[in-house]
């Protein structure tokens, strides 16, 4: 698979295994030897040739050098915001002068059956067994493409969790990037300002650096949730602003049109930042910006061992840098499932859910979708979701949160099911993990 040109920079690279590293040791708790296989494994070559990461717990920051005599690239850890990437040239006075946001520690976890706690039913009926196989195989990487690397499942039907696995090293409580499984999280926050009456989709997107008159402030809400900005854009690239230590704002705010907005589809990062700026600039308070994803959507559906991810601008990378467990995910799912109900109290507006799965005017999928966007244009696409349409090729109907290195969160309504699958699956030699294959064999398992 070809990689963007940025890969070639020492200096993003560095940035890259920075920002990873210090995720995993200081968020998730993992071991920097396992991280270093693990999280840092499947990541493009360069990565392999800079020195390992220096940890420095007493500040909880990460260090890697990249060339001689230039400062090392450094992420650091901040107590509910997770690890931020500074810009190149930053210093350790720089890391230590970054504002530390008074955020409530997440509550303790209940023993509450989930998903209300962490506790678990009974699961000793006829399905399990079934499904065994079908964890077996998700795991052992190649049934459901060659060189997967499976770390979590949960299986989810009618409200309780039905199966579970993870690999060595990981478990229930072990949170690791969500990717873009973190744009329908936004695609959820956003539906909330809209019910709340803070935005409404079909008016132009309120981003402060497009001034009146520009082209750009025609954007409405609903072409970037749909993906149909129109803006330039190298597909779904974001190395400047996810490794770089860009002004993610700054970054996103600079490309001009290229096409008409809401007449093509083009997935892409940046639609999706751009919605996360409309979001600070409607909640305006810098207080009620970062304590949002947590008070409007995580806490409500027991999320708690989700953290949301910012630059060091101070602004949520809600495109793809969210920590999150595979059970959390689950509770998303479930959320999604009961069209935005959460025992019986509902978090998300009414409709909300039914305008996410409705496809994107200028999207097209299967064969068409094909031709026009190549093999990601096969599903559908929504409004911050991708949706699946029964076919020769799909025995199902459902949507979906997709993200990159094969995290997966499935939704099919008809049989009251959640299917979450995290996984490690290589960035750059073409490994891909089938949705449609595993979610199709859960269903025949669970029949």
């Amino acid at each position: 698979m070809p990689l963007p040109s940025d890969y070639d920079d020492p200096a993003l690279l560095a940035g890259m295994k920075a920002g990873a590293a210090c995720s995993a040791v200081f968020v998730a708790g993992r071991p920097l030897a396992a991280v270093l296989e693990d999280e840092l494994g499947g990541l493009p070559a360069g990565v392999y040739a800079l020195p390992d990461p220096a940890l420095f717990p007493e500040t909880e920051h990460v260090e890697v050098a990249f060339a001689e005599g230039a400062p090392p690239r450094i992420a650091v850890h901040r107590a509910g915001f997770g690890c931020t990437t500074l810009p190149p040239g930053a210093s350790r006075a720089d890391a230590a002068a970054l504002p530390h946001f008074p955020l409530p520690p997440a509550g303790a976890a209940s023993a509450l059956p989930w998903p209300d706690g962490e506790g678990l039913t009974d699961t000793t009926n006829p399905a399990i067994a079934a499904l065994e196989e079908v964890l077996d195989a998700a795991f052992d990487g190649e049934s459901y493409g060659s060189e997967t690397k499976t770390i979590g499942v949960v299986i989810v039907q009618r409200g309780r969790i039905v199966a579970e696995r993870y690999r060595p090293g990981f478990g229930p409580f072990t949170p690791y990037r969500t990717w873009s499984v973190a744009k329908s999280l936004t695609g959820a926050l956003i539906g909330i300002l809209v019910g709340a009456g803070r935005l409404a989709v079909d008016a132009p997107a309120p981003i402060p650096e497009w001034a009146p008159g520009d082209a750009r402030a025609g954007i409405t809400l609903a072409d970037l949730l749909h993906m149909s900005s129109g803006l330039a854009e190298r597909g779904a690239a974001a190395a400047a602003v996810y490794f770089g230590g860009a002004d993610s704002i700054a970054e996103i705010t600079r490309a001009p049109l290229e096409a008409e907005p809401g007449t093509h589809w083009r997935y892409a990062n940046r639609d999706t930042l751009l919605l996360v700026r409309a979001m600070r600039g409607v909640l305006a308070d810098d207080a009620a910006y970062w304590s949002f994803p947590r008070q409007a959507l995580f806490d409500r559906i027991g999320m708690q061992h989700t953290v949301a991810e910012a630059d060091w601008r101070g602004n949520f990378v809600l495109s793809s840098q969210v920590q999150s467990t595979p059970r959390d995910l689950a509770r998303f799912g479930l959320l999604l499932l009961q069209d935005g109900v959460w025992q019986g109290a509902r978090v998300l507006p009414e409709g909300w859910v039914g305008y996410a799965r409705t496809p994107a005017p200028a999207r097209r999928s299967g064969l068409l979708g094909l031709l026009r966007h190549g093999p990601v244009g096969l599903p559908g696409y929504g409004a911050q979701l991708w949706l699946f349409e029964r076919s020769l090729l799909l025995p199902f109907d459902g949507f979906a949160a997709l993200g990159s290195r094969g995290q997966l969160v499935v939704v099919v309504p008809a049989h009251e099911l959640v299917v979450v699958r995290t996984g490690l699956d290589s960035e750059v030699q073409n490994v891909f993990f089938r949705p449609d294959r595993f979610v199709a064999d859960v269903i025949d398992a669970l029949r």
